[in-house]
């Protein structure tokens, strides 16, 4: 999803109004009010198995192979949090995410959906009956979904058309959606766009086929075909700055951000070119093969074979690594909540820092081990184990520029300034503009001391007590540089705008300042403290996090932390199991796994994953094998081979894909079955990506060995489970065609004249060639006449029957290597009615809407009901004959009858009573039928039928005119069909 362009404002609520302090010192200062930030931050999340990714306005989302959402980026969008980033904690698991402007969906591995996010629009709601979702699309305020049928479903804004799909589409394979104009993929390989079209965007070049994924801005679309290459339409591309590589050659994959394009080219390569701001067509020199790419305004995120998620472009350029590790002890924030820097220690003391702004702000590659961090945004300073300290960053403000220090014990950077304790004393430097670095002389010895933002700054001294110097912006109205006199016992002190705060080591919490930031009256023991300009938290005895003032709402499922920093708009900790949770304007992956080993290395362990290496190409294979439990550590590897060549042969009615591919797997490690199997394929490489079976060649002869749930056609990825490994291969299974609804002759066939038929077929298999076979229902059958294309057609016949009566046709269409059939009489019966025009008599045949209360035993079913009927009397016959047969094919009810008691023609109206059986059984049911000729003599209205049915007892088992008694002219309009009573 893509937005369009728009202003984006960033700056720093606090110094803002700070300045305004300052500058109107015969007014009576204010605490500050929080404002929410307004750009996108902190891209990158760990590496880790992506299948997956969604980049939206200001936030981008993945979902990983196990079902499992995760979002980050800026919640904001027009001044207000709407949560765009954080994922419910209820979630089920999805098989897709998509992110818009402001609000995100996702498709839920049930086939429905769930939004959540900016709902203004009602782009966040979908249909309560959308149980069918194949594929999924958010624009900047609506969301479009393909259905199974091949529908299109779309909610939320509709202001230029976006969510009204044409009239009459259907056999849609996937939906993509831009800022305000909507496009979708057809199974043939067309495509149809809708909604805004200033620029010609929704204008697909006319007679393009072969299209196999679309891709949208706000102004252009572009189609990949199967075939590789690129066809693009709207907004002319040679306005951006930098033009198509004229060596692209053909691509698999295509995003468009606002103003530039990155493709996937064959080879797995990504080539960006278009508008060259914000670095978003510079991807990072070590970026490897890529498997899946997205991009938003102004940055692009990219998934490689290996798994590792990468993103470049605005506010994250040259950003370092974020934290890998599942071992993390320590976490600082620092900075204005636009540019959020966030930083990490893990138990090797090794540091990771994600948000830097430029080259200069990532921490220098000798750095090495560190035992304490603290970072403001643009200057990071940190304790190494030789108790030293090196800071990095914004080099103006002199905070780069480390005096000799040793034996540092506490560190505290903040606004352009820095103080530590190094060797009992504190020592300060950088910006010194309100006195906040001139420690005062007779201090004494220090055990802590925090720099705050607002142009003071604190320190414990050794007794315990607090001492503060500087002078704050608001003149010290709020008594910030006052502790209060009985203060001792202080462990720690927190710097803070308009107010400060000391950790006692009873674990009592005694702030001072403006009392708008006051603790609450039953916070009781603390452990950890974290101050930022708008919110405090804290870590109780028990683990327990809580935070007051204005933080960020803590998500639902956070309960007990290791670690807590709180910043501007942003909070993050370290959770139970030493892994990152951030949110609120920055909402960094909830999950940063280690790194996964080199490809094909089996290490000993249970649930081991290993992508093999591909020795026959020399490249990743597109495998992934999960060893439930790996005994000894090995190898394991993939050799690709033509299906055929020499190999396993080519398996029975499956279709295979192009080229044809199988995959031979080993390994060396000792492993305990089961294992899991899990193969993705190149879009376009099959014809009919739901019928895909994973097969595993075992004694002999291949087996499908496909998991539940498999194929995923979203992320092109099928899973199996086996108990050994061999040969593997991925092909489309031959599946049966299907036969559609019957047409028949208009009315009754006079005896010995011909009837023709004609019924529709699909096929899912668009390369077979079929047959078909009519059962006339007389003990005859012929051949059908096929007329096709891409496996679906029609079947035509003509046929003379040499008896009256009703007969119920049935089709039966096979392809070359399945045969497979759908008999018209198993979905919705077609009955052909022969008379003898010879003596007066009654026929009819066709379909009505049965009603709600017809069929007895459930009143409330409802649906189409066939019949098919003849009746007359034979010269000096007591009684009629002919036959008579009825069904409703919701309730499973055919009736068939067995007899007639007499036949009564009066006009345009005939009744015919007898006796009849239900579903083939013996037992005898009534019946009562009424027929009504609308065309009789010179009538002109229409054709309409009831039929009565009783058991033994009386009791009625179906009447469509329930109300109606048994004399009444009271009947049903046929939906198809005719009635005619003959003289």
């Amino acid at each position: 999803m893509l937005l369009g362009p728009r202003s984006v404002l960033s700056s720093s609520t606090l110094p803002l109004l700070l300045l305004v302090l300052a500058s109107c010192n015969d007014q009576t200062p204010t605490a500050p009010t929080r404002v929410t930030p307004k750009v996108p931050n902190a891209v990158y999340i760990a590496p880790g198995s992506v299948a997956q990714i969604s980049a939206g306005g200001q936030h981008t989302c993945v979902a990983r192979s196990d079902g499992t959402v995760a979002c980050w980026g800026n919640n904001v969008a027009l001044d207000v949090n709407y949560g765009a980033s954080e994922v419910p904690a209820d979630l089920p698991p999805a098989l897709q995410v998509s992110a818009g402007g402001s609000h995100t969906c996702a498709l839920l591995q049930d086939h429905t959906v769930r939004c959540w996010g900016n709902n203004g629009n009602g782009q966040a709601t979908p249909p309560s009956d959308l149980t069918n979702a194949t594929y999924l699309a958010a624009g900047y305020a609506h969301t479009c979904a393909a259905k199974s049928d091949g529908g299109v479903v779309c909610w939320g804004a509709n202001f230029y058309g976006e969510s009204a799909p044409p009239r009459g589409l259907t056999g849609v394979a996937r939906v993509f959606s831009g800022s305000w104009h909507t496009c979708a993929t057809k199974f043939d390989g067309t495509v149809a766009c809708w909604g805004q079209n200033n620029y010609g965007q929704t204008g697909a070049p006319a007679g393009l086929t072969g299209v196999g994924f679309v891709a949208l801005n706000y102004s252009t679309t572009c189609a990949v075909l199967h075939d590789g290459s690129i066809q693009c339409w709207g907004r002319p591309l040679d306005l951006f700055d930098v033009p198509q590589p004229p060596d692209l050659g053909p691509v698999r994959f295509l995003a468009l951000g606002t103003q530039h394009i990155c493709a996937i080219t064959s080879a797995g390569i990504v080539r960006c070119w278009g508008g060259s701001s914000f670095g978003a067509l510079n991807p990072p020199s070590d970026l490897g093969t890529v498997r899946l790419i997205a991009a938003a305004d102004a940055y692009t995120c990219a998934v490689e074979d290996a798994g590792r998620l990468v993103c470049w472009g605005t506010d994250i350029t040259d950003q370092s690594t974020p934290p890998t590790s599942n071992n993390l002890r320590s976490v600082d924030i620092g900075g204005r909540s636009s540019f959020s820097s966030i930083c990490t220690i893990d138990a090797a003391g090794a540091l990771v820092c994600s948000g830097a702004e430029s080259q200069s702000d990532k921490p220098p590659a000798t750095l090495g081990p560190v035992t304490r961090v603290a970072t403001n945004g643009q200057n990071t300073c940190a304790i190494k184990t030789d108790a030293t300290v090196v800071c990095w960053g914004y080099p103006f403000n002199g905070v780069t520029r480390v005096p000799g220090l040793s034996n540092v014990s506490s560190i505290s950077v903040n606004g352009g300034t820095a103080c530590a304790v190094a060797s009992g004393a504190v020592r300060c430097w950088g910006i010194n503009f309100h006195g906040e670095a001139d420690v005062p002389a007779d201090f004494g010895a220090a055990i802590d001391v925090s720099v705050s933002n607002s142009g003071y700054s604190c320190g414990v001294k050794a007794d315990g007590t607090v001492g503060c110097w500087g002078q704050t912006v608001s003149g010290n109205f709020f008594g910030e540089l006052n502790p209060p006199h009985d203060l001792a016992n202080v462990k720690e002190v927190f710097a803070a705008s308009f107010r400060a705060c000391a950790l006692k080591i009873d674990q009592t919490l005694v702030c001072w300042g403006s009392s708008e930031f006051a603790p609450p009256s039953d916070l009781g023991p603390v452990s950890k403290v974290s101050v930022s300009d708008f919110a405090t938290c804290v870590i109780r005895p028990d683990s327990s996090l809580r935070c007051f003032a204005y933080p960020p709402p803590i998500p639902a499922g956070v309960s007990t932390v290791v670690d807590v920093a709180t910043g501007e708009g942003t909070t993050c900790v370290i959770l139970p199991d030493h892994s990152l949770r951030c949110w609120g304007a920055t909402s960094v992956s909830e999950s940063n796994r280690p790194a996964p080993p080199p490809p094909g290395t089996t290490p000993p362990g249970g649930d081991v994953t290993v992508t093999p290496p591909d020795q026959t190409t020399g490249q990743p294979s597109p495998i992934d094998v999960t060893f439930t439990g790996v005994t000894t550590g090995g190898t394991t590897t993939a050799t690709s081979s033509p299906v055929g060549g020499g190999g396993p042969p080519p398996p029975a009615n499956f279709r295979l894909g192009s080229p044809p591919t199988y995959y031979d797997i080993h390994t060396t490690a000792t492993v305990t079955p089961p294992i899991e199997i899990c193969i993705t394929w190149t879009e376009g490489t099959y014809n009919n990506e739901a019928h895909l079976k994973m097969l595993h060649f075992e004694n002999g002869t291949w087996q499908d060995v496909t998991s539940p749930g498999y194929p995923d056609t979203q992320n092109n990825k099928i899973c199996g489970s086996v108990s050994s490994l061999s040969p593997f291969l991925v092909a489309e299974a031959n599946v049966s065609p299907v036969v559609g609804a019957i047409s028949l002759p208009s009315g009754p066939i006079a005896l010995g004249g011909a009837a023709t038929i004609t019924a529709g077929f699909s096929d899912d298999n668009f390369g077979d060639v079929h047959t078909a076979v009519v059962d006339w229902d007389d003990g005859t059958s012929s051949s059908g006449t096929v007329t096709e294309t891409f496996g679906s057609g029609s079947v035509q016949s003509t046929h003379t029957y040499l008896a009256p009566g009703v007969y119920t046709v049935g089709v039966k269409v096979s392809d070359g290597d399945l045969t497979g059939s759908r008999s018209s009489s198993a979905s919705v019966p077609a009955y052909i009615v022969v008379y003898d025009g010879s003596a007066g008599f009654v026929t009819g045949g066709g379909w009505i809407a049965s009603p709600a209360g017809a069929y007895a035993p459930i009143p409330a079913l409802v649906g189409r009901a066939s019949f098919g009927f003849v009746a007359r009397y034979q010269k000096g016959a007591n009684a009629p004959d002919g036959s008579t047969e009825f069904q409703f094919q919701v309730a499973g009810l055919v009736f068939q009858s067995t007899s007639y008691q007499w036949l009564v023609v009066a006009g345009s109206k005939a009744q015919i009573k007898g006796e009849g059986t239900l579903n083939g059984g013996t037992t005898r049911y009534g019946f009562l039928l009424t027929a009504i000729d609308g065309q009789f003599g010179t009538a002109s209205g229409p054709d309409q039928f009831r039929i009565k049915i009783w058991d033994g007892n009386g009791s009625v088992v179906y009447d469509n005119r329930r109300v109606s008694s048994e004399d009444s002219s009271d009947a049903t309009t046929l939906g198809g069909g005719s009635i005619v009573i003959h003289k």
